[in-house]
């Protein structure tokens, strides 16, 4: 009896088993239905319209705003050259002076020159006319009277020429001796200039002289003319002399003289910061190599180069970041080339950029940041709200109390947003938090 007995209780267990098995199983079956059942609780983002920008990063390079070489109008030997590489200047700042005393000599030989012709010419003109005078006296009172005087006028001429050659021989002598190689060390510089001034001086008066002589000899012919020649031969005489003192051409001559000795002293023509200083005392300037170059760096220009693609979204103002060593300066386009440059395929950019600290050195490399891409107006959602399947955008919408896979189409994405093109628009509810739940049709809720 026993061994039908286990058997039979045996079978009754498996069959026992599997029944409390079975009702397991359909047990387990429902909680989890009810799970997957229960609600979401979700947050929502509502699409606003706005402005979007994709920025992008290239390297420039910094040049000044404005640099100018300046070339010395005069070349020579350099007395004096102030500042020095980094130095700030002013416009009108002097920054070197050239050696002009063999100029200044030149102009005063050439205006005592200039002041004894215009003499000459006008006392040529008043003698012609007094000789004119002289005739027609003459002729009325049949006397000599004015031949008489021009000779006396003559001989006192001649007797201080005299005079003055010897003054003038003087100066010149005590001239040469002070500048000989013993004496030109026991004077000094002001007393050689007193020297060189009397010499100057008693040339000048001995001109004068010999000048007055040839005033009374004129006188005299003249008078002499106007007995023999008669009133023809003065009419003549009165327009060759009104010729002569028409004297434009030496004016102009002497100008240009004192034009080159203000060029002597070489200034700063603008504002800025010394690059370059070429020149030193007792050196020689050249007008073929810039004595100085200054540089506004007030306002610096960067250049960058980028490609077709990006150029064709740049425009004349539009803004850049520059940066370099940690600094950050903001600056404007200025200048977008329409050519490629053949060595890189690309397009060469300008910007300014205010810089009144001048930090940025010329020919530095920096960090150019500007946008290459934006749209106004534009559907934007934030990129934590989008998800990727097969490479195709979409996001989670609240429909009716249901989450509902939504396909978009994006366009420009930057760090934080991204512009919608079609799928999603303003007022929609964009389920923005995530959840292991979430899933096309599931029930959801908005968490308080």
């Amino acid at each position: 009896m026993k061994s039908k007995v286990i058997p039979v209780l045996l079978t009754m267990v498996l069959i026992i088993g599997v029944f409390a098995g079975i009702t397991l199983y359909n047990d387990r079956g429902t909680a989890d239905e009810e799970v997957v059942q229960k609600d979401v609780y979700i947050d929502v983002y509502t699409p606003k319209k706005g402005s979007i920008s994709l920025s992008s990063d290239f390297i420039g390079k910094i040049e000044p705003g404005q640099q100018v070489n300046v070339f010395p109008k005069l070349p020579g030997e350099v007395i004096t050259a102030n500042f020095n590489v980094g130095d700030h200047v002013e416009a009108g700042d002097v920054l070197c002076e050239i050696n002009a005393d063999a100029l200044r000599s030149s102009i005063s030989q050439m205006q005592a020159a200039l002041g004894s012709a215009a003499a000459k010419a006008q006392h040529g003109l008043d003698v012609a006319q007094q000789s004119k005078e002289t005739y027609e006296n003459s002729l009325e009172n049949g006397t000599n009277t004015n031949l008489i005087a021009a000779q006396a006028a003559l001989k006192t001429a001649k007797s201080a020429l005299d005079s003055a050659s010897v003054a003038a021989r003087s100066a010149r002598k005590a001239w040469h001796d002070a500048n000989s190689d013993g004496p030109r060390d026991f004077y000094t510089e002001a007393q050689l200039d007193q020297f060189r001034d009397a010499t100057v001086q008693a040339d000048l008066a001995e001109e004068r002289a010999k000048f007055a002589v040839e005033q009374a000899q004129d006188t005299l012919d003249a008078v002499k003319a106007a007995i023999e020649d008669g009133a023809a031969s003065i009419d003549n005489s009165i327009k060759m002399a009104e010729l002569n003192t028409n004297m434009s051409d030496q004016y102009i001559a002497l100008r240009k003289l004192q034009d080159d000795l203000s060029n002597a002293t070489v200034t700063a023509p603008i504002s800025g910061i010394i690059e370059q200083k070429n020149v030193e005392p007792f050196g020689i300037a050249s007008q073929q190599a810039p004595a100085y170059v200054i540089s506004d760096k007030n306002s610096m220009v960067v250049s960058f180069s980028v490609p077709e693609s990006v150029r064709g979204n740049m425009e004349i103002g539009g803004t850049v970041n520059v940066e370099k060593s940690g600094r950050f300066y903001d600056g404007n386009i200025t200048e977008i080339s329409t050519m490629v440059n053949p060595a890189n395929g690309l397009f060469l950019v300008k910007a300014t950029v205010e810089d009144s600290a001048a930090l940025l050195l010329t020919g530095s490399t920096v960090i150019v940041s500007t946008d290459i891409n934006k749209a106004g107006d534009a559907v934007l959602l934030p990129i934590s709200n989008i998800y990727y399947r097969n490479n195709e955008a979409y996001v989670y919408v609240l429909e009716d109390g249901f989450a509902k896979i939504q396909s978009i189409e994006t366009g420009i994405v930057n760090e934080e947003y991204a512009e919608i093109l079609s799928g999603v628009s303003t007022g929609m509810s964009v389920i923005s938090s995530w959840s292991p739940e979430l899933r096309d049709g599931a029930p959801v809720k908005i968490a308080e």
